[in-house]
C-alpha cells in the first residue's frame, strides 16, 4: 500500500474570497486504479483549530481509499482573516462549496461525504440544510449548537476553551496547549453569529433529510450532547444513527489512542455502508 502524502498550498477559490490553507491527503497517486477511490470527505474543523489537527484521522481515511480535504476556515489556522470573526457563518459554509466544487470537478464519479467536529459540526449541518443533496452523507461530531455552560458572553466573548474540557488523553492536551495555530478567544461578533446560526438550526432540525451519522461523548463539557440526541430523534431523515461514547469528552477523534481508534473505525465503516 503506499504511503500517505498531504498536499498543502495557499487557495482563493472565487476572486472576493478568501485567501485559504487548503490541505488534501491521499495514498492514490497518479498511477492508482481511480475505480480503488472511494469517495471524498470534506473535513470542518472546530473552532480555534486548523486542518493539521485532523493529520491522523485524514491519513486514516486515507489508507482506506477515500481522498480526503479540508482547508483552515477563514480567521483560523493558516488562512486570512480575523481570529474567530465573522459576520455570519455563511463565511464558513460558502468556502466548502467552493472547494467541493472543485473535487466534485476533479472526480465527477465519487460521492462527496461531510465532516464537521464542534463549531465545524454545526457548520457542517447549515451547509447540507442549504443544499440537502449536495453532500451523500453528513458526519457531526458534537456539533456546537447548545453549549453545556455560558462560554458564549453576548458583551465580550473573551473565553478560552480548556484543552481539558476537549480530550481526556493529557498527550492530546499537551499537543493543543503547544500547537502556535489553535487560537480560542472567542470575539463578540462571533457569538451573535454563532447565535444566529444555532437558531437556524433548531428551526430547521425536521428539514434534516439527508443521510447522517451523530457522535458525541456524554461527558462533552462544550457541547451538550442532548443536541444530537434531539436532532436524531426530530431529522426527517430515513437513514440516520447516532453513537455517544460513554466517558468522552467534547472530541471524540483526540481521545486516547485505542479509544480515537474506535472512533476512526465507526466512521470508515459508516461510511462504507453509504458506497
Amino acid at each position: 500500500m503506499a504511503s500517505t502524502y498531504a498536499d498543502s498550498q495557499w487557495e482563493r477559490f472565487r476572486d472576493e474570497g478568501p485567501l485559504l490553507w487548503v490541505k488534501r491527503w491521499s495514498e492514490l497517486n497518479e498511477n492508482t486504479d481511480v475505480t480503488s477511490r472511494k469517495g471524498l470527505l470534506f473535513i470542518s474543523h472546530g473552532l480555534g483549530e486548523h486542518s493539521g489537527c485532523y493529520e491522523e484521522f485524514a491519513s486514516f481515511l486515507s489508507s482506506h481509499g477515500f481522498i480526503v480535504f479540508s482547508h483552515d476556515h477563514v480567521g483560523h489556522g493558516e488562512s486570512h482573516g480575523i481570529h474567530n470573526h465573522v459576520e455570519s457563518f455563511k463565511e464558513y459554509t460558502q468556502p466548502i462549496f467552493d472547494h467541493c466544487d472543485v473535487m466534485k470537478r476533479e472526480h465527477p464519479n465519487l460521492p462527496l461525504f461531510l465532516f464537521g467536529h464542534s463549531m465545524g459540526g454545526a457548520v457542517a449541518i447549515l451547509a447540507a440544510l442549504g443544499k440537502p443533496k449536495y453532500f451523500s452523507g453528513v458526519i457531526t461530531s458534537a456539533p456546537f449548537v447548545i453549549p453545556t455552560k455560558a462560554i458564549i458572553c453576548p458583551q465580550r466573548a473573551l473565553h478560552h476553551v480548556d484543552p481539558n474540557e476537549v480530550t481526556r488523553d493529557p498527550i492530546q492536551v499537551r499537543k493543543i496547549q503547544g500547537d502556535p495555530l489553535f487560537h480560542t478567544p472567542l470575539k463578540a461578533r462571533w457569538g451573535k453569529a454563532w447565535h444566529d446560526a444555532a437558531c437556524q438550526i433548531l428551526q430547521n432540525l425536521k428539514s434534516v433529510s439527508w443521510p447522517f451519522f451523530a457522535i458525541h461523548g456524554d461527558a462533552d463539557e462544550i457541547s451538550d450532547v442532548k443536541f444530537s440526541q434531539k436532532m436524531f430523534n426530530t431529522a426527517s431523515s430515513q437513514d440516520k444513527e447516532i453513537k455517544i461514547y460513554p466517558g468522552f469528552l467534547h472530541a471524540p477523534l483526540f481521545e486516547s489512542e485505542e479509544d480515537r481508534n474506535s472512533v476512526y473505525n465507526d466512521i470508515k465503516l459508516w461510511l462504507e455502508e453509504k458506497l
